[in-house]
């Protein structure tokens, strides 16, 4: 009897049972993952947040040091280059003066000393201030178009503030030089009870015994450099909504992207808190530099956000520099962090109620059945199938980390190798703005092509990510378009690199329409480029020379690819469109470039590609080097009807 209860109790426990520990554990399952998760997004936002504090601190920085060393450097150079402009003003006026010598010295000295006078008395430079004065050999003055009463009498005893003859110097200087900087003190038009430096260039004219020269006040030059960084920095930005700022030492806003802003004073301005924020960073500002935290308004709407700024002080120049990043965007990160979170637990839980709502309903039918056949089964077979299936998902779970890892290393290592050389041009372009504004020598010209240069590899960077995104996917589409099109675009995005190593690129196009994957003829382009290029500077080659020849015969479209750098060596030519074979440093590529080009060509476009060393000659020069020739079929790049 006791035994038919302890079965009876055996039964109900296999019967009962199984739900019942189902539900249990699918709850404590449920509370485990949601604590895991919790515990997982706080962790994560931990370091979000300490990751994202530091990385927009040092960048909000480094931009304003950048802009700091700029002003340090300009200020230092003040009066080199004020002199580089006065000088070369006055060249510029001497050859106006030599051109008009020699159209007209047959007319006589007096019509052309006239003819001078009348060229050069309403030229301006410098915005205006620059003017151009003639003195004559025996001091008197020719030409002064600012006092013009000076003219056609002798300024041999007038002086300057320090009570020096100023112009029988200039004449005493110039016996002994053809030319010569010279500096002086005088008042200023708009000031005359303060003198201030002047920096002068004068010339030589023995033409007409003449001294062609020019001066320019020094603080004048400052603020004319002070007004070009006021005019440059609002152009900087960085980050999502980085930029720099200058505001003076009395509150005025000197420099701001938002130009409503220029001219405003906010010493007395206040966040929402109360803080007198700006007149917080003046301070900082004249002691050196520093972190400071305040509300401002974003810069694209008016509600304030928490922010934090790095402010520097230009104390001789009585203003600021500062740059300054809001939270809003680590917010919305952890916003979006949490989003994804309970997205995730929602997920979770409902999968599980489903999954244990099932389990329990077919437990309990199985456990009422087979509960007298199998309760001395039961347990033997449960440990053994949960042992099986916890081997094989076990085994499933490492062969999929396993092929994911593989393609994401492929995918990484593709993508690392085509941005390398595009961020390079980048970088190259936007220190050659930097540069040629440094020098004063950067033109409209100058700056379109560089911008476009940057624009057109971003944008490559972008399409490059979409092209390997689908490199293995069958269902690319072809586009029509002209092969001479396309090389030259792709040289356009190669040109800054190849005009900084002096590489010369020659073309022999014959055009011709083909439908086909644009992008990658275009990488296949680049990437044999760009080994040609390392070619020629590993192997120092002083006239570098890479030829490009396009043509097509009764079945193929033919590409060769012809560089001067001596070529490859004979006993590793047979393996470099092997992956990842390279004779390079890892800084230049991990081999994956020309093994890429031979996928492309042999696999996409069901052609062939070969190189070897070849000698050539080119304008009566004998030349070495590696060609490659790649030949497509035409059935495989014409469009079908």
């Amino acid at each position: 009897m006791q035994f038919k209860k302890d079965e009876e109790k055996l039964l109900k426990f296999l019967k009962f049972s199984p739900p019942v520990f189902t539900i249990f554990f699918s709850f404590l399952v449920i509370a485990l993952i949601y604590i895991v998760n919790t515990y997982s997004f706080q962790q994560e936002i931990k370091k979000l947040r300490i990751d994202f504090i530091n990385t927009n601190k040092n960048m909000v920085k480094n931009e304003v040091e950048r802009v700091h060393s700029f002003i340090t450097h300009q200020k230092a150079q003040t009066q080199t280059l004020l002199q580089q402009n006065i000088k070369e003003n006055v060249n510029i006026a001497h050859n106006i003066i030599k051109q008009i010598y020699k159209q007209n010295k047959h007319l006589g000295e007096d019509v052309v000393k006239q003819l001078v006078k009348e060229t050069l008395r309403d030229i301006r430079f410098n915005d205006g201030i620059g003017y151009f004065f003639i003195l004559s050999h025996n001091t008197k003055m020719i030409l002064h178009p600012i006092m013009p009463k000076l003219e056609d009498q002798s300024v041999s005893k007038i002086k300057d503030t320090n009570n020096k003859y100023l112009f029988q110097h200039m004449c005493d200087l110039m016996r002994t030089t053809n030319e010569s900087y010279f500096q002086w003190y005088w008042y200023k038009p708009n000031n005359p009870n303060q003198e201030e430096k002047k920096v002068g260039f004068l010339k030589n004219i023995p033409e007409l015994n003449w001294y062609i020269g020019s001066g320019y006040y020094m603080d004048d030059f400052e603020k004319n450099i002070q007004k070009n960084l006021f005019e440059y920095t609002p152009t900087i930005h960085f980050g999502n909504q980085g930029f720099i700022f200058i505001i003076g030492y009395n509150g005025v806003v000197l420099s701001h992207p938002n130009h409503a802003l220029i001219g405003r004073n906010l010493y007395n301005i206040k966040d929402k808190h109360g803080k007198h924020f700006v007149q917080d960073m003046i301070k900082l500002a004249k002691n050196g530099e520093g972190f400071i935290t305040h509300y401002a308004p974003g810069f694209s709407n008016n509600k304030e956000s928490h922010k934090t700024s790095f402010v520097k002080g230009v104390n001789d120049w009585d203003f600021f520099i500062a740059a300054g990043y809001y939270d809003d965007e680590l917010n919305e990160k952890i916003a979006q962090k949490k989003a994804i979170l309970d997205e995730a637990n929602d997920e979770y839980i409902f999968n599980l109620l489903v999954i244990s709502v099932t389990i329990t309903l077919i437990l309990t039918a199985i456990a009422i059945y087979i509960s007298k056949i199998v309760q001395n089964r039961f347990f033997k077979y449960k440990n053994k199938i949960a042992k099986e299936i916890k081997k094989n998902q076990e085994k499933d779970v490492l062969l999929a980390q396993q092929s994911k890892m593989a393609a994401m290393g492929e995918m990484i290592g593709n993508i690392a190798h085509q941005w390398r050389q595009p961020l390079s041009t980048i970088t190259t372009a936007a220190s050659g703005i930097s540069l040629k504004h440094e020098f004063n020598d950067l033109n409209d010209k100058d700056f379109v092509n560089f911008t476009r240069i940057i624009d057109e590899n971003a944008r490559y960077l972008s399409e490059t990510i979409d092209d390997f995104k689908e490199f293995f996917n069958p269902n690319k589409v072809k586009v029509q378009f002209d092969i001479e099109d396309a090389i030259n675009r792709t040289l356009n995005i190669v040109s800054a690199q190849f005009t900084s190593h002096k590489i010369h690129i020659i073309k022999n196009i014959e055009n011709r329409n083909i439908y086909c994957l644009e992008n990658e003829i275009m990488q296949i382009i680049i990437n044999i480029l760009n080994n040609a290029r390392d070619a020629l500077d590993d192997n120092n080659i002083k006239n570098k020379l890479i030829f490009i020849d396009v043509y097509t015969t009764q079945k193929s479209l033919h590409i060769d690819i012809t560089d001067n750098a001596l070529g490859i060596n004979e006993d590793i030519i047979e393996r470099i469109f092997e992956p990842y074979f390279t004779t390079k440093f890892k800084s230049k590529g991990i081999g994956i470039g020309l093994y890429m080009c031979y996928e492309i060509i042999t696999k996409h476009l069901k052609g062939h590609i070969h190189v070897e060393n070849v000698e050539f000659e080119h304008e009566s020069s004998i030349y070495k080097g590696a060609k490659f020739s790649i030949s497509i079929p035409l059935k495989e790049i014409e469009q079908k009807d």
